[in-house]
């Protein structure tokens, strides 16, 4: 009996297969459409598919889905970035034939984006195309918690509307285009805040003398410029970003070797700060492992009155450390150090802790590294002038890794910049290549150069570096090499034709 069942629920199940796909029309799921099964749609004219989702994989890819429109000869199918509301980027192949009812793209982190999906006629069942596609949109960006209105003095706006309490990342928004103020202190305190702007259309952010963002949790500061020439030079916890003296405070507890963790980003993207007339990041004289602090795509402009990466005091330190696509320069040259960590590092708060509890390995080219270094794609000019370009003895284990490639250093680091990123240390896992070395008019004599693969050796004469109006310095390169090997802040690169890519 039991097999005679057993049957029976299998032929049951093979005729509800064979009604199933006769009524998939031609929306491929790998069969054949040659075989019997057809559509009970003929002579019509079809509509595009409604109830189109996007789905973000995590992995940096999207899947557009869409359920089977009846009698369907395909899909044609195209994906764009709209950032710019009024120019539509393909995302791969534009009105690209879909024989199936998903497609999958590349994506990116804060992009908007646009799925357009249309039906395609049947000749054989004699259905007509769609003649309008289903658009549907998807964004990357997070949720926006508030957006400031323009014309807002930031720290008043904050004032009147204190931040939620949250575990989530919260999101700030101001007005594409729009003037700001902040006349004194934003605080975030131990929240996870990105503070953004539009891709497109900047807004404009001008600090009064007290003027700078303090937090003790993760930040994001992304797509907006900053006016930081009114900030005070003469005090000594002015910084752009200022870590909190009081963490305590907002009820984070000090990890057992005495520091007090930041696992979240700290992050500053696609902003052009100018005028910073003190620090970019400051400890505050209080204990922190940083895990992440990053600068990506940004210019940042200096009237560098003592060092920018500020972290030697109370032993703090950031573990890793990333420059990425970006322009750093100074109107003045200081005698000031760039990055100053204290003698503790990765390496020792681990051991300390007896295992990597709070995550602060990362992973390079699939080897796990507590801590790094990362100058990458950068144009340097006359950052720490005389003053060292790095001092950090807690970072300079084997278990860092340091990639300093592609960058232009003039006037920058007292002649010696691999020197002091490296100390001249073996035992540290380096990619040092296709940098330029530039000093008073020559090539630079840094002995920490013996580290570079295939340093350029050429002037890169970059264009107007000096401009008195710092709206109009220009530091695209005219050397040979730099140009072809595409070195430097990408911003100042000719583009490349699609042949030539």
């Amino acid at each position: 009996m039991r097999n005679k069942r057993l049957f029976s629920h299998g032929k049951t199940y093979g005729l509800w297969l064979a009604t199933s796909l006769s009524l998939f029309g031609s929306c491929t799921i790998g069969y054949d459409h040659n075989t019997t099964w057809t559509s009970n749609v003929r002579d019509s004219q079809l509509e595009s598919p409604t109830g189109v989702t996007v789905t973000n994989n995590n992995d940096g890819t999207a899947t557009v889905k869409w359920k089977v429109v009846e009698g369907a000869g395909g899909y044609e199918v195209s994906f764009y970035n709209v950032d710019n509301p009024a120019e539509r980027v393909p995302i791969g192949d534009e009105n690209e034939f879909v024989d199936g009812c998903s497609f999958t793209r590349d994506i990116e982190d804060d992009t908007k984006y646009l799925a357009v999906v249309r039906t395609l006629g049947n000749t054989q069942l004699n259905n007509t195309a769609a003649e309008t596609a289903t658009e549907t949109d998807f964004t990357t960006l997070i949720e926006t918690t508030g957006t400031i209105p323009d014309g807002t003095d930031i720290a008043l706006y904050f004032q009147s509307n204190p931040i939620p309490e949250s575990n989530e990342e919260l999101a700030y928004d101001l007005v594409a285009g729009g003037n700001y103020t902040m006349s004194e202190v934003v605080d975030f305190g131990a929240h996870n805040i990105t503070f953004r702007g539009d891709k497109i259309n900047h807004p404009t952010v001008t600090f009064g003398e007290s003027a700078r963002f303090i937090t003790c949790g993760g930040l994001k500061i992304k797509f907006i410029n900053f006016d930081c020439n009114a900030a005070s030079s003469g005090s000594s916890d002015n910084a752009f970003i200022l870590l909190s003296n009081n963490p305590a405070g907002y009820g984070l507890t000090a990890s057992s070797p005495g520091q007090f963790v930041i696992t979240d980003p700290i992050m500053i993207q696609s902003c052009e700060v100018r005028g910073i007339n003190r620090h970019l990041f400051y400890c505050n004289g209080t204990s922190y492992c940083v895990k992440q602090f990053t600068v990506r795509d940004c210019i940042l402009g200096f009237n560098q009155s003592n060092i920018i990466l500020h972290m030697n005091s109370n032993n703090s330190f950031i573990a890793h450390t990333t420059f990425e696509n970006s322009t750093l320069y100074s109107t003045v040259q200081s005698g000031q150090r760039f990055m100053h960590f204290s003698s503790r590092g990765p390496h020792w708060f681990i051991s300390q802790l007896g295992s990597d509890s709070y995550g602060i390995g990362t992973i390079y080219n699939g080897v796990s590294y507590r801590g790094a270094v990362n100058i990458l794609n950068c144009t340097f000019y006359n950052i720490s002038y005389t003053g060292q370009m790095a001092n950090y003895s807690g970072i300079l284990q084997n278990t860092t890794y340091m990639n300093i490639t592609n960058n232009i250093f003039v006037n920058t680091g007292n002649n010696e910049i691999i020197r002091r990123f490296t100390n001249n240390n073996n035992n540290v896992a380096k990619s040092i290549a296709n940098n330029t070395y530039w000093y008073d008019g020559a090539l630079s004599t840094d002995g920490g150069m013996q580290y570079d693969t295939n340093p350029i050796t050429t002037d890169p004469n970059l264009t107007d570096p000096d401009n008195a109006i710092e709206a109009n310095r220009d530091f695209t390169p005219r050397g040979v090499e730099q140009l072809r090997l595409r070195t430097g802040d990408p911003r100042w690169l000719p583009e490349v034709a699609n042949d030539e890519k």
